[in-house]
């Protein structure tokens, strides 16, 4: 059951519409804040803890914790509060905020979100974390602070999850490298507008929210200064999980291991349990706001139990102080990426969670309440089929690569060093809702940093939701997972830049070219249409010449295009020449990349593979 509440005084008032399921009132003002009521009697599920509950006072109270006693600026009535924690063996002074920031800054945030999005944001102030004595009934404690009008929900405190994995049974090393990357091996497509300014995500940045990371991982060589907190990491599960999740984003461009999708966008990460603050997922998210801008990135990769099964892993928004946070960040023009979870629906590792069963209370009913977050499910990489564990529902967003087939770094499955060293492992089978998620956070950080290289501002949080779903690639079969990212559709519905078909080398299927060469090298741009079969119509023979670059360098068109069919589909190409040493191509580089207009200032862009020869002869290999 969920309440929906109208501010229309100082103090609380009840609004008239209390919302069953997905009933929602007509009356009630779409921009009041909704939050799940508080059941009649609290059932202890396995993922609750036994020794913390979490409890929010009621919105405009004020209440704050004031050397180690609750008072409240609102003259909120404390008496029976005070009372019923004395009965209950609580100490008020081993209370703690849940989340730990200045509350100058939590009220400064709410402010600026509130005004950004018209939205009626949670006070995160008046949510603290209470210590409970050993053997109490923690269901009886629950229902006792919930009898009181200033509590707006008690509730246990959960249990840490296990982050979404890789699914059993265990497969065996794949070979396939990142075909996430590109659009023909049914990626997300960077690799096709690797030449697009800021396409890499220079001038972006992400908090990733788990439990842990290998920061000196050779390929990520990230300082511990990337991890934003100063608790002490606390959690029973290895870094590799964090550290495959990274390597997807940020892994170096170097001459090994792999390259994340934009290597150039700051890494963050924030942990969600602690020594300190325990298993604490809304502290890091609200730790994660503190250091980012509109614009920027959440990556929560945290699943938890939801809709009330026994073991159904779905969205860290289920929980309501982590729904709270997320708002808030999003109101802030954060742009969140959740993993939608790996079902274990009826306890099957093979079964999805329906996230608009009766069950989940409509708590994923976008009509009812959004955070603005964009949920993602797992797909087969060559089908985009949603994969059989992957929860589901209209709540999920977007899906990405889950099926035992992603490399990145860590675990060691595809190459692990003998001695054993987990700074130099990689893994060819991550898998799940986990490698789902850095998938579309990739696409996201891409497509922000080419707005921005082009002078434009980042996309708030809902535009960017829409632009990835109206321009995905369809899903397969399956429950409702989403479409796939398709970056260059989405570049050129935001920013007109269209991902052309070119060939480097033309009169050549190696693309074997020696970089200290003086000779020209030859590129082809195909002209496409609809008609054809093709995905877009573009007419080769219009681009001007004067506007190309190619290479690093960005070297300039040395002749007049050559035109003619030379893909022989009957339609007429163009080729135009470029001075090799002039492209900055070197040694060792597999691809290369082309920018330029046509006459009437439409914007376009193509990527090639090459290959690099005779660079000992020359003195030019790395």
């Amino acid at each position: 059951m969920l309440h929906r509440f109208r501010f229309l005084t100082p103090l609380l008032v009840p609004g008239t519409s209390l919302i069953l399921l997905v009933c929602v009132s007509v009356a009630a003002n779409a921009n009041d804040r909704v939050y799940a009521q508080p059941p009649a009697k609290t059932i202890i599920q396995p993922w609750h803890s036994s020794e913390r509950i979490i409890i929010k006072f009621a919105e405009d109270t004020e209440v704050r914790l004031r050397h180690g006693r609750f008072s409240s600026t609102r003259n909120a009535d404390l008496g029976r509060l005070n009372a019923e924690l004395a009965r209950l063996g609580i100490q008020s002074s081993k209370i703690k905020p849940l989340f730990d920031r200045p509350e100058e800054v939590l009220a400064e945030e709410k402010q600026r979100g509130e005004q950004r999005s018209g939205l009626k944001l949670a006070d995160l102030s008046l949510y603290y974390s209470v210590p409970l004595q050993a053997n109490v009934d923690v269901g009886a404690v629950c229902d006792a602070l919930n009898a009181l009008s200033i509590i707006e929900s008690a509730v246990p405190a959960m249990l840490p999850f296990p982050p979404p994995a890789d699914i059993p049974p265990t497969t065996p090393d794949f070979t396939a490298l990142q075909g996430y990357r590109a659009l023909a091996t049914g990626g997300i497509g960077v690799d096709a507008v690797a030449g697009v300014p800021g396409i890499d995500g220079a001038g972006t940045a992400f908090v990733d929210i788990e439990y842990d990371w290998i920061l000196d991982h050779e390929d990520l060589e990230l300082p511990p200064a990337a991890n934003i907190d100063t608790a002490t990491i606390q959690t029973k599960y290895h870094p590799r999980h964090g550290t495959a999740v990274l390597g997807i984003l940020v892994a170096k461009p170097n001459a090994y291991g792999v390259t994340g999708l934009t290597p150039a966008t700051t890494a963050m990460v924030a942990p969600q349990s602690t020594a300190e603050f325990g298993n604490n997922i809304s502290r890091a998210i609200s730790n994660a706001i503190g250091n980012l801008s509109a614009g920027d990135v959440i990556l929560l990769e945290v699943q938890v139990w939801v809709c009330n099964g026994t073991a159904s892993y779905g969205p860290a928004e289920w929980n309501q102080p982590v729904f709270d946070a997320l708002q808030t960040a999003t109101s802030l023009g954060i742009i969140v990426v959740a993993v939608a979870g790996n079902g274990y629906g009826n306890g099957s590792y093979y079964q999805g969670v329906d996230l608009d069963a009766p069950e989940c209370n409509g708590l994923f009913d976008r009509s009812v309440r959004d955070s603005g977050a964009i949920i993602v499910g797992a797909a087969e990489s060559g089908t985009r089929n949603k994969t059989s564990f992957s929860t589901f529902g209209s709540r999920v967003d977007m899906q990405g690569w889950g099926n035992l087939d992603v490399m990145t770094t860590g675990y060691g499955s595809h190459f692990e060093p003998v001695p054993a060293d987990d700074r130099q492992t990689y893994t060819s089978t991550f898998a799940g809702t986990s490698s789902a998620a850095p998938i579309v956070a990739g696409a996201v950080l891409a497509i922000q940093g080419a707005r921005l290289a082009a002078g434009e501002l980042p996309l708030e949080p809902l535009a960017m939701r829409e632009l990835l779903v109206a321009t995905g690639l369809p899903q397969g079969t399956g429950e409702h997972i989403g479409p796939l990212p398709n970056v260059p559709a989405a570049l050129a519905a935001t920013l007109g830049i269209v991902a052309v078909e070119i060939d480097i080398d033309v009169w050549s299927t190696a693309n074997e070219i020696q970089p200290a060469s003086s000779n020209p090298i030859s590129v082809g741009i195909k002209t496409t249409s609809i008609s054809a079969g093709d995905p877009f119509d573009f007419d080769a023979t219009q681009i001007d010449p004067v506007s190309l670059k190619f290479g690093p360098n960005d070297a300039s068109n040395q002749a007049q295009p050559l035109l003619q069919d030379f893909d022989g589909d009957s339609d007429i190409d163009a080729v135009f020449a470029f001075t090799m040493l002039e492209t900055g191509i070197a040694c060792g580089d597999t691809e290369a990349y082309l920018l330029g207009e046509t006459y009437t200032g439409e914007s376009f862009t193509g990527t090639d593979s090459i290959q690099t020869s005779d660079c000992e002869s020359t003195g030019c290999h790395p």
